[in-house]
């Protein structure tokens, strides 16, 4: 495990290696320009907003939280359409419309990964407001092989989560 810092250059370095003494992930914040960030971590903090404002404001029925008033669907998923089987990722709109009510069980049952992606992006808004404030870009490296380990893992999980939500959907009659 190693650790580098020179403040001088506002550059910090965190290794974490693995046993085989391999760096698998690393860790650097760099001071950016006012424009760097305005191109980059800006947009992309004010597009999650949006998100999770659309979260907050309307119900996985997509109703208008304040007055009940219904939007009309605007998607459809080809594959459902095509085969009568929901895809990988139906249901994530809804779950993370439950979510913006804190429904957990809701959000869980629409699709099991939603409310951990909902986690995951409100950190990830989180580091972005730190950049902002900070005015550091956070660069995370991650080795080869570790990054095939995490894609192979990342798609046994999404796989496998699509079969329980096959499981769910068909028990509660969403399918």
């Amino acid at each position: 495990m190693g650790c580098e810092a020179n403040l001088g250059q506002a550059r910090v370095r965190r290794d974490y290696s693995s046993e085989s003494g391999l760096r698998d992930v690393s860790f650097s914040f760099r001071r950016v320009s006012w424009e760097q960030v305005s191109v980059v971590e800006a947009p992309m903090l004010a597009f999650l907003l949006i998100v999770f404002a659309i979260a907050a404001l309307v119900t996985p029925e997509f109703e208008l939280k304040a007055s009940g008033v219904s939007i009309p669907i605007l998607y459809f998923c080809p594959f459902f359409a095509a085969t009568g089987i929901p895809c990988l990722f139906c249901g994530m709109t809804r779950s993370f419309l439950a979510m913006g009510s804190l429904d957990l069980g809701g959000a869980f049952s629409f699709h099991p990964l939603g409310p951990a992606l909902f986690v995951s992006l409100v950190c990830l808004a989180m580091a972005l407001i730190v950049s902002l404030v900070m005015r550091r870009r956070i660069r995370i490296s991650v080795s080869r092989a570790l990054r095939r380990r995490l894609i192979a893992g990342g798609t046994l999980l999404l796989l496998s989560t699509w079969v329980l939500k096959l499981v769910i959907w068909r028990n509660t009659g969403l399918i």
